[in-house]
């Protein structure tokens, strides 16, 4: 997946001054991060709890969407992973309280 940001993203390749800039940088960068960490949570199928079907594919399209370049897709992301991880949170606390 990293190595679609280099193509579709080059500011985060430092070299092109004429696409860096520090914020779109950054911008970049955490949500590349955050991308992959969603991807591999579907592959894992686990967070906080084991995940559903729904819950790894929501995750999977959160992912790709926060590697795509563009702030309407991270935003849209961002929104999609929101419901699985408080879903995670919820079923993660329930699990530690349960005898």
């Amino acid at each position: 997946m990293v190595p679609m940001v280099f193509v579709y993203a080059p500011t985060i390749l430092i070299v092109l001054p004429e696409h860096f800039s520090p914020g779109s940088f950054l911008q970049v960068s955490v949500t590349c991060a955050l991308g992959v960490f969603a991807v591999a949570t579907a592959v894992a199928g686990y967070f906080l709890a084991p995940m559903g079907t729904l819950s790894r594919v929501v995750m999977t399209v959160a992912g790709v969407m926060l590697v795509a370049p563009g702030w309407q897709s991270d935003v849209t992301a961002l929104f999609l992973a929101a419901f699985v991880v408080a879903a995670q949170f919820f079923v993660s606390s329930r699990r530690r309280r349960s005898p």
